[in-house]
């Protein structure tokens, strides 16, 4: 009888001692970015060879590179890896931080930017267009946070749902949708931002 695991550690715990369990572990921690790399790569869809080929180096520099742990891997490296991948790559240097410490981070920088835009919109209020394109964009964004903060909610457990206040349910413009009250908010046209 054979038996199927889901993942290396599932197999690790079951045939190795804690010592290999240990170490895996580690080797995870230790190649968080190297891992990520990866996976920009195959994304852009592209093998060892070809992103060598666009870097200008060998397909072994990859491989190493693709085989080596985060703390080998340079600033440089990991630059030129993303741009030739044409990616984007954000890293985080620090301890690790809560699933709802990253949520309180990513909104005081979105506040952060919109704040910006608001005062590109101020800066060119002689310019119609530029504060009318902001306005319809803070249209937007808000329509899509309130969005994807309800269809969160909706994916707790059904005990947490059912003990908190009725949700509202954002509801394009365009959607054809009866309105229940307390539960669904349909917006006509869009509302302005001041």
């Amino acid at each position: 009888m054979s038996t199927t695991f889901t993942s290396v550690k599932d197999l690790l715990k079951a045939t190795g001692t804690k010592e290999h369990v240990r170490e895996f572990d580690e080797l995870m921690r230790c190649t968080n970015v190297v891992r990520e790399m990866i996976q920009i790569r195959i994304k852009a869809g592209l093998t060892q060879k070809d992103l060598a080929e666009r870097m200008q180096v060998s397909q072994g520099t990859i491989s190493k590179i693709e085989n080596s742990v985060d703390c080998d891997i340079s600033l440089g490296e990991l630059t030129s890896y993303a741009a030739y991948c044409k990616a984007k790559f954000t890293l985080r240097v620090g301890p690790p931080i809560s699933l709802v410490q990253s949520v309180k981070e990513h909104a005081l920088a979105l506040k952060s930017d919109l704040d910006k835009l608001a005062a590109v919109a101020c800066e060119n209020e002689d310019d119609y267009h530029i504060p009318k394109k902001i306005s319809e964009f803070f249209n937007e964004a808000g329509f899509n946070l309130m969005s994807f903060l309800v269809d969160a909610a909706e994916k707790l457990p059904r005990s947490i749902k059912e003990a908190r206040m009725p949700m509202l349910r954002i509801v394009s413009p365009c959607e054809d949708v009866e309105t229940v009250p307390s539960q669904r908010i349909s917006r006509k046209k869009p509302v302005a931002v001041a």
